[in-house]
């Protein structure tokens, strides 16, 4: 978002800062102004399916399986890396060592995971933060996000809030989680190879670091149960059907062997791990 922009919408009698994480949310005149802010910027603001069109790409995701996942790849054989949320603070541990990069970040700027720092973005050297946005009413927070961590070398994007409504109805309610929202954006990116690493569809917990909430693999399948958010069954067959579609349009998807076993139904056991 360019400095014009941000003047245009202070015109409108926009206090972006007002609109931060945390904050109340937006009374019935707030909302109409939302949805003109949309109006507004939303389109120069979509995430380009050129950015990834043709490149080897990573996505890294949270479980703790990922080191086994990674375990044939170093940082060198992609051309991008994309991660999500507390991603941003762990470390990829690929077989050649360890790395921070992060090209990419698909992130939901929300209050119950640990708030983005410029010194965070800076030191992974992210290129693009995505907001994973729900829908239209969170806008201003893409805005707010893009003042505040847009700089020459980095923009804000978002992912078509469609695209949630459609994978919504796909989960026959569930919410996406931020995982299948940017599986559901790179598969159909046009992107040559597509490295999928680190998903279990909640049957493991968390990698060190990445959230400490539980401490054994069943902590997170109860939780995960009790919450009653996302449907991790119902999203594994919506993930199948995704990696299924996008071999057929002619990208190459490599998945981590965790990754395929937890996809094929099979519950992630320690016979499954490489280390």
């Amino acid at each position: 978002m360019d400095g014009m922009a941000f003047k245009a919408a202070s015109k409108i009698g926009f206090k972006m800062t007002k609109y931060m994480p945390g904050k109340l949310r937006p009374k019935f005149l707030e909302v109409l102004r939302y949805k003109l802010l949309y109006r507004l910027f939303s389109r120069k603001m979509l995430l380009e399916q050129s950015r990834f069109k043709g490149k080897t790409v990573l996505l890294a995701g949270p479980a703790r399986t990922l080191s086994d996942d990674l375990s044939p790849w170093s940082a060198d054989d992609f051309d991008l890396v994309v991660k999500m949320n507390n991603g941003l603070w762990v470390d990829l541990p690929f077989g050649t060592g360890n790395s921070q990069r992060c090209d990419v970040l698909f992130h939901s700027l929300t209050d119950d995971i640990p708030a983005v720092t410029s010194a965070a973005l800076a030191a992974a050297d992210v290129r693009c933060l995505v907001h994973r946005t729900t829908g239209k009413g969170r806008f201003p927070i893409t805005l707010w996000a893009a003042r505040s961590w847009g700089t020459e070398n980095r923009v804000v994007r978002i992912v078509d809030p469609d695209s949630y409504r459609k994978l919504t109805k796909r989960l026959e309610g569930a919410s996406p989680t931020t995982g299948l929202v940017c599986l559901d954006f790179l598969l159909k990116s046009g992107a040559k190879k597509v490295v999928i690493a680190g998903f279990t569809f909640f049957q493991t917990k968390y990698q060190d670091g990445y959230d400490e909430r539980d401490q054994t693999d069943q902590d997170t399948v109860q939780r995960v149960k009790s919450l009653s958010h996302h449907d991790p069954d119902k999203e594994r067959e919506v993930v199948a059907r995704l990696v299924a579609e996008a071999r057929k349009a002619g990208t190459e998807v490599v998945l981590g062997p965790c990754v395929e076993t937890a996809l094929q139904g099979r519950l992630i056991d320690n016979q499954d791990l490489v280390s």
